[in-house]
């Protein structure tokens, strides 16, 4: 894989994102150095994924279409009433400090 020098432009083929998903999505190889072999292989199988999961979506959307249709009445069920147990909170008291006793230093006057 080679580095882009602005002065060997022409040796080079830009891609764009889109590009690069419709390329990776489809299965293709991208132009050759364009990354890693064992990065694109990660990229290509993500993409492909991504196509695979739109088809899923699709097919659960139409599920959903045809429940529809034919609707199902569904059993009327209560929940039980719970009640929450009573929870007291613990008796808690700070500790007292009290603050140390400092003496002010004593101080001498100056003798004349």
């Amino acid at each position: 894989m080679e580095f882009f020098r602005p002065a060997e432009a022409k040796k080079f083929k830009f891609v764009s994102g889109s590009e690069m998903r419709s390329l990776g999505a489809s299965g293709a190889e991208p132009p050759k150095g364009f990354m890693s072999p064992a990065g694109w292989k990660v990229l290509k199988a993500y993409y492909q994924g991504k196509k695979t999961d739109a088809v899923v979506e699709e097919k659960k959307a139409d599920a959903v279409v045809e429940e529809k249709k034919a609707p199902v009445a569904a059993p009327k069920v209560e929940a039980p009433k719970v009640e929450a147990p009573k929870v007291e909170a613990p008796k808690t008291e700070a500790p007292k400090v009290e603050a140390p006793k400092v003496e002010a230093p004593k101080v001498e006057a100056p003798k004349t």
